[in-house]
């Protein structure tokens, strides 16, 4: 981990990923119109649907686990450590997101839709 901040760059950076949602993806000859409005959140799984959020299509990302990346625990930094010295060993870690989609009015198939889009 390179400071403090990473795991919020890297939320930060999915969640802006994820607002290309309702883009051309490539091959795709236009936007899917249906998906126009989404929106992504980044909320706790019992308060990503808050009420009056049902007539909305939403993406919610949630980071819901932190482990150490036990192949990358005992490496030193690359670069940074001339033979025969040490240095304080990164933290490397693995983060798990769950990745919730939400179709306007409960709408399952759009729903998938937007979850296979995020993909």
């Amino acid at each position: 981990m390179s400071n403090s901040l990473a795991i919020g760059c890297v939320t930060a950076a999915l969640r802006q990923l994820l607002g290309a949602v309702p883009s051309p993806l490539p091959g795709d000859p236009s936007p899917d119109p249906d998906l126009a409005d989404a929106f992504v959140t980044c909320k706790a799984l019992d308060a990503a649907r808050l009420h009056g959020d049902e007539a909305k299509k939403q993406l919610n990302l949630f980071l819901f686990q932190v482990l150490p990346d036990p192949a990358f625990r005992n490496m030193d930094m690359q670069g940074r450590v001339n033979s025969g010295e040490t240095a304080n060993q990164p933290l490397a870690l693995n983060l798990y997101y769950v990745l919730t989609a939400y179709g306007a009015n409960h709408d399952d198939v759009l729903a998938h839709r937007m979850l296979g889009r995020a993909m």
